[in-house]
């Protein structure tokens, strides 16, 4: 009697109460879960994975494939940075729509764990420019001077980090600074959407104290961020005031938590 010929699909089907929810790899950082996560998406899209949309229930990216999906999630231990690296996959109920924002994410970006509400989440991002030495500045001046809003503007340690909008995409400039304060390198991140919390009431200064300038450090040893452009400092928020939030609505009640 002939064998019957099984369809790739059809197989995974037969094996999905061993496949889901039971493969699982523990890693010690989230940084670690964030790079392991992208590095297996990007192994799934060589391989003739899409990356979709949604569903946004817990924090992982989901992928298609010959009628299935393939959803790899991250689930932080309770305690402790680390965490658990899981795969699931179901047959697809309907048409998934393949996302392109996500699927640059995973080819040329990351993505970066983030909680809120009592819940996680992964904020991702597509890497649009990076840079070092003289070019990281010149990168750091363009960025700014050609920003239509800031958003935030803050630091840790040799880490400076812009929240920003331009052309309606939310972009994220992380700058390393070395110990004299210069810039060594930078990177310029778009994200899924822009973060418009507030208005950056110094921007047509800030344009003006950039026009066809480079800045040359970054001083944040007075508990601010401070432009160093030539012989002249431009603090970003001098007096607390600068980013102006808007208004809530009386029906906005956050999140809800």
């Amino acid at each position: 009697m002939p064998g019957i010929a099984l369809a790739p699909w059809s197989l995974v089907l037969i094996l999905l109460p061993i496949l889901t929810g039971a493969i699982g790899l523990h890693l010690d950082t989230h940084e670690a879960l964030e790079t392991e996560l992208v590095a297996q998406v990007r192994a799934d899209v060589k391989a003739g994975w899409g990356v979709v949309d949604g569903p946004g229930y817990d924090a992982g990216v989901s992928v298609v494939k010959d009628g299935l999906v393939m959803r790899r999630s991250i689930e932080p231990d309770d305690a402790g940075e680390g965490g658990q690296l899981t795969v699931a996959i179901t047959p697809a109920t309907s048409a998934p729509r393949i996302s392109e924002f996500l699927t640059q994410a995973m080819t040329r970006g990351g993505v970066t764990l983030a909680s809120s509400c009592g819940g996680w989440y992964l904020d991702p991002y597509v890497i649009e420019e990076r840079a070092r030495g003289a070019a990281a500045a010149a990168l750091v001046s363009t960025t700014l001077r050609g920003a239509d809003d800031l958003e935030s503007a803050s630091y840790e340690g040799s880490l400076v980090t812009v929240v920003l909008e331009r052309d309606g995409s939310g972009l994220e400039l992380t700058v390393e600074i070395d110990d004299e304060n210069r810039i060594d390198r930078a990177t310029v991140k778009r994200m899924q959407s822009a973060t418009d919390t507030g208005t950056y009431k110094r921007k047509n200064r800030l344009r003006q104290a950039l026009r066809g300038k480079t800045i040359t450090t970054i001083d944040t040893s007075e508990s601010a961020v401070v432009l160093v452009v030539g012989s002249k400092r431009f603090e970003l928020d001098p007096d607390g005031d600068a980013f102006v939030p808007h208004p809530r609505d009386d029906d906005d009640s956050g999140c809800g938590c």
